[in-house]
């Protein structure tokens, strides 16, 4: 066994990422507690057929950064609308079941909208041309 796995990309790229960050990743944490691995096996690929190798990469650098947090990460001012690149980063998120990524999420809508009336919520979020 080895303090790694082996990751396949949907675009067949291999990562090999140490297993405290794969942990990071609910959806690949309950594969390995199906397979009864609490270590890895850097030799046989897992197959994450929903995100491609540039998301992945992008992902598993998030998870690394924050696999010591116990409560998520500080929440940082974005624009209102969501890039191409940020939906892919929290779809694949989402798919790979990263709670810190969605708690992120979810607490700057709650960080938007607190305070605001509902006519205040919807100027936001619907703005009109």
């Amino acid at each position: 066994m080895s303090s790694f796995i082996l990751l396949e990309s949907s675009d067949k790229q291999l990562f090999r990422v140490a297993v405290d960050t794969a942990r990071m990743c609910g959806t690949i944490a309950g594969m390995l507690d199906d397979l009864g691995e609490q270590e890895g096996d850097d030799k046989v690929p897992i197959p994450i057929h929903a995100v491609n190798a540039e998301t992945l990469d992008k992902v598993l650098t998030w998870a690394a950064h924050h696999k010591h947090d116990t409560q998520g990460a500080e929440i940082a001012e974005f624009a209102p609308q969501v890039s191409a690149w940020d939906q892919s980063f929290l779809d694949a998120a989402n798919y790979l079941d990263i709670k810190g990524i969605s708690a992120l999420a979810a607490r700057k809508v709650a960080n938007t909208i607190a305070g605001k009336t509902a006519e205040e919520m919807r100027a936001h979020s619907w703005p009109r041309e």
